[in-house]
């Protein structure tokens, strides 16, 4: 098949993936983080202000308690293109604040997958009121998100735009990034983003865990992120956390438990996720970069090479279906790669709505609605994606019509389905697109929408 025809057999199955409406109807609890985003985009006055470190750093995985802390940082995720998260101490966030600019948007995975669920018609759903001041009320203004607490001893549900307490709200810098940017190193290769965020972290709300197991009754996915902002005392937050998935799988066994990873340099924290949480959950997403991160404390060695190479990206799902995760997702730049026990249509089907969704918030920079659908379907196909497709046929050793089949569906092996997507060349803001796109895919896949293939 020629790359003409290979593209139309694509197109033929995007278009298919736009009929009818995967998260209508479904009913999700999103627990922990929801915050404010002040996104702006780097340009020369503010790196004007910054010295660039000598060399690009081989790796960063510290706090950000200086200004040379920051110019590394930022060298390192401009000079690689990549998504970089650092927690940042108070002398780097005032100088933060004070650069301004700023454009305050809903962010984290919570609030950002709620506003997507709402507006494509979900059934329920449910948030934990993580720092719920009344500016992080205010950006779930328009959404159909509730708090389920637990009043006088009875299980009440609060409009989460009515709900807010007296504390200080988790804010985080998102410091956008044009690719064909430099600063300290080569040209960033694509848009990307820095994400400095305080040494504030989540705080459970007492009423919200005593309301959970009549609130997990009614759903079918307990989606969890956040787990990387717990500060220091993350063990017994783990513990908590632990604590909630058993509460809410007792109460309803046939619950979907998905965790989201998200960037967790702290290899304290991420072994201790992966020792302590992952075997109690049913299902993990990550971007390609949080996949190599735990590919390495899994002891997979060539760790730059689960960023770059679909082969090893698969090896490294396997290594989390090990650990006895039902179902995992890794979405990069231009595919996306599940394992899953559902049928292949089916989590085709809800791996390219989710590259759908990811197209339309990329091209307007805003959370999408079902009408920003179709303009999505008309963002070029991804020549990496399609290449994709090449070499995870290659490294499973596919031949004949075992590899036509994955090149033209998607699939071949038992389980494993691989898509390539969508690519906006030049998003509005690469901020939350990790989020719904990993969102859509898991609530399409396993939720109680349209199971169409």
């Amino acid at each position: 098949m020629t790359g003409t025809t290979l593209r139309a057999r694509w197109d033929a199955h995007y278009a298919r993936a736009m009929e009818g409406n995967p998260l209508a109807g479904v009913h999700g609890l999103l627990a922990y983080n929801s915050v404010v985003d002040n996104v702006r985009v780097l340009d020369a006055a503010f790196l004007g202000r910054l010295d660039p470190p000598p060399e690009v750093p081989p790796l960063f995985a510290k706090p950000a308690e200086d200004l040379r802390d920051l110019a590394e940082g930022l060298c390192y995720s401009i000079s690689r293109g990549v998504a970089l998260e650092v927690i940042c101490g108070p002398r780097v966030i005032r100088f933060l604040e004070e650069a301004g600019g700023y454009e305050p948007r809903p962010g984290g995975q919570v609030l950002t997958v709620a506003r997507l669920l709402s507006d494509f018609g979900a059934e329920t759903v449910l948030v934990h009121p993580d720092r719920f001041n009344w500016e992080v009320a205010s950006l779930y203004q328009g959404s159909r998100a509730q708090v389920p607490l637990m009043i006088r001893g009875r299980t009440e549900r609060v409009p989460a735009q009515q709900f807010f307490w007296e504390c200080e709200p988790e804010v985080h810098y998102m410091l956008e990034y044009p690719a064909g940017l430099a600063f300290g190193g080569p040209p960033s290769p694509r848009a990307n983003r820095f994400i400095a965020a305080p040494t504030t972290r989540i705080l459970f709300h007492r009423e919200w865990e005593r309301a959970l197991p009549k609130a997990t009754k009614d759903c079918e996915i307990l989606l969890l992120a956040g787990l990387n902002h717990m500060g220091d005392a993350y063990q017994e937050a783990y513990r908590r956390v632990r604590e909630h998935i058993r509460t809410a799988k007792g109460a309803n066994p046939s619950l979907v438990v998905h965790l989201e990873i998200t960037s967790m340099p702290d290899l304290r924290k991420r072994e201790a996720v992966v020792e302590e949480i992952v075997p109690l959950v049913d299902s993990i997403g990550v971007n390609e970069a949080e996949l190599a991160d735990l590919a390495f404390t899994l002891g997979l060695p060539r760790w730059e090479a689960v960023r770059e190479d679909p082969a090893q990206q698969v090896r490294a799902l396997e290594l989390l279906r090990a650990l006895g995760v039902d179902r995992a997702h890794m979405h990069t730049l231009g595919h996306y790669l599940a394992l899953s026990p559902n049928p292949s249509r089916r989590v085709r089907r809800s791996l390219l709505f989710a590259a759908l969704v990811g197209a339309a918030r990329a091209r307007s920079g805003e959370s999408p609605r079902p009408e920003n659908l179709a303009a999505a379907a008309d963002v070029p196909l991804a020549k990496s994606g399609l290449k994709a497709l090449d070499a995870v046929a290659k490294a499973l050793g596919l031949q004949g019509e075992n590899r036509r089949t994955l090149r033209e569906e998607g699939w071949a092996e038992e389980e494993l389905v691989v898509v390539p997507a969508r690519l906006v060349s030049r998003p509005v803001y690469t901020v939350g697109l990790g989020d719904v796109i990993s969102g859509a895919a898991v609530f399409g896949e396993v939720g109680g929408g349209d199971p169409q293939g």
